[in-house]
């Protein structure tokens, strides 16, 4: 047979005294908490009243060519094709500018992506990759001579060249620096 003994502190927290005390440090607990203010909500965003419904509309039509550009990209990317000079949308069309005839792989992407949109390939001089050395090698040059009248060099998204940058207005066109 189990017995079970309780030990006694001299107190027994029944006592009507240490009952009401408990009581009072609850009821202040709870008045405090109740009195204090408010958190603030979490703020939530605006909605996007500030587009037009007809900006919303072109947004919304785009949202296919996005995908299918991105199907396109995604191929060149994992393919390494170095044909490629870019990949655009245009107003109803996705546009991939290609120098040569682009690889079996994004082929079959474009093939894949005019299931759902229309694609478009246009023929380029100039492959990315060649433009990213141009690019580089004007780099080169701009950096090498700080008083040059260019200051930044890009390269055309639709791979027709590069941009060159001139530092500000002068008395015509600077020249170009060299090749």
């Amino acid at each position: 047979m189990t017995t079970i003994s309780t030990v006694r502190t001299g107190r027994d927290w029944r006592q009507p005294g240490r009952i009401l005390a408990v009581l009072a440090a609850i009821i202040v607990t709870i008045s405090v908490t109740s009195d204090a203010a408010p958190a603030d909500p979490k703020p939530t965003p605006e909605p996007l009243s500030y587009i037009s419904a007809s900006d919303r509309a072109r947004m919304d039509a785009q949202q296919p060519l996005t995908r299918a550009a991105s199907l396109i990209q995604w191929s060149v990317e994992r393919g390494n094709a170095t044909g490629c000079a870019g990949i655009g949308l245009g107003t109803d069309e996705v546009v991939v500018w290609w120098k040569g005839a682009p690889p079996p792989a994004v082929a079959q992407a474009i093939a894949e992506a005019r299931r759902r949109t229309p694609v478009r390939v246009a023929a380029v001089a100039h492959s990315r990759a060649e433009l990213e050395v141009a690019a580089k090698g004007i780099g080169h040059y701009l950096r090498a001579n700080p008083r040059s009248p260019y200051h930044s060099v890009d390269i055309a998204y639709d791979g027709s060249g590069l941009v060159v940058t001139p530092t500000g207005p002068g008395p015509g066109p600077p020249r170009r620096p060299p090749t």
